[in-house]
């Protein structure tokens, strides 16, 4: 089966750029890089403008129409001796390569194949892309300013964290310090990993296990907002004593990624008319329900103001569509696995992991408590 590509991403000249504390080289298509971000398109074209000898220094080897196959990555470029060249000293070279391998990845597909491209799964094999690292290019898009690599990211842990699970995943509380430390207030990457917390805390077979003792070791040295935005997560549930815990079902991926401008002027003018069910969090910082709540003693729901309304059994909080729903008919059946159980679920019911790896805190949770430094 043929290849298709946007030959205009991999054509003319090549740059080279000197990444990680090391100034590893590497060749990359000069063009894919400022068609998908907006940071390397301001740099390049500064560095060229402030010194017109720059380009001799940043241009690589010429491309070739196999230049896909074994042409760019890393480079054996000496590294020169002036300012004239384009340095990532921060940069994480593992995730420079990722953040390579989703832009190259994005410009070819196969034929009559109309889906993105999609990283493949956490891994803590040698040489895999543990949860740590894909956290690490999330943080890296807002470095480089690409929305669409960072709902890529999104989209594997995503798929990798499953829509649900009794036996819920425990996510390492240095990973989500990692994000909160940096990325903004309105990243919806915050309001994802919180909501995994805290399905984890209400995940039934979690009760009688005490809570991991690296979360509070992680919370004691520094918060970042995680608490607040656990009990404001907390209070938007609208629980109240005396109430069975209903079952709380993750939103549809798009309510995680970032929206482009033109989508926040859309979704604006949609709320603006009445016709929408307001700005998402990502928007303007208002806050989103990233769940969905299922009552299951009966027809009534809690709406957003907490007061039970009569509706369709599921209800969305928060900025929902047709796609959303129909997503929540088909992830709101009871899983065989909580078949015979009594009482209501909580948390979300995932099915066996993709690789096996039913370790508690999941790849990702071995890595140092010292961030990536992307500033």
């Amino acid at each position: 089966m043929a290849n298709f590509f946007d030959p205009s991403w991999l054509a003319g000249r090549m740059v080279i750029i000197y990444v990680g504390p090391n100034n590893q080289p590497w060749n990359v298509h000069e063009k894919l890089l400022i068609e998908n971000s907006p940071y390397f398109a301001r740099t390049l074209g500064a560095l060229r403008v402030q010194n017109p000898a720059a380009d001799q220094r940043l241009d690589g080897p010429a491309s070739s129409p196999g230049h896909f196959g074994h042409g760019f990555g890393p480079a054996n470029t000496p590294v020169p001796e002036n300012n004239d060249a384009l340095r990532l000293p921060d940069v994480d070279p593992k995730l420079f390569n990722m953040f390579l391998r989703w832009g190259y990845g994005t410009a070819f597909a196969l034929s009559g194949n109309t889906r993105s491209f999609r990283f493949p799964p956490p891994s803590s094999e040698e040489g895999g892309a543990t949860i740590r690292d894909y956290l690490g290019v999330y943080i890296l898009g807002y470095k480089f300013e690409t929305e669409a690599l960072r709902n890529a990211c999104v989209d594997v842990l995503y798929d990798y964290m499953g829509p649900a699970s009794d036996d819920h995943m425990c996510l390492a509380m240095q990973d989500v310090a990692f994000v909160f430390q940096n990325t903004p207030s309105e990243s919806p990457m915050r309001r994802f990993l919180v909501a995994h917390l805290l399905f984890y805390i209400f995940s039934r077979n979690r009760r009688a296990m005490p809570l991991p003792q690296e979360w509070g070791t992680v919370l004691e040295k520094g918060d970042f907002g995680i608490s607040w935005t656990m009990f404001r997560m907390l209070g938007d549930w609208n629980w109240a004593i005396g109430d069975n815990v209903p079952v709380m079902i993750i939103k549809p991926r798009t309510e995680f990624h970032d929206k482009t401008p033109a989508q926040l002027q859309r979704i604006r003018a949609l709320s603006s008319l009445g016709r929408g069910n307001g700005i998402p969090e990502n928007g303007n910082g208002d806050g989103t329900n990233p769940v969905m709540i299922k009552r299951e003693e009966g027809p009534a729901i809690i709406g957003q103001s907490g007061i039970p309304e009569a509706a369709t059994p599921v209800h969305v909080l928060g900025d929902a569509s047709q796609e959303s729903l129909s997503q929540t008919e088909r992830l709101s059946t009871p899983h065989s696995g909580n078949q015979g159980s009594q009482g209501p679920r909580v948390g979300p019911i995932r099915t066996a992991r993709r690789n096996g790896d039913h370790r508690r805190g999941g790849p990702g949770g071995d890595h140092p408590a010292t961030p990536y430094r992307l500033d």
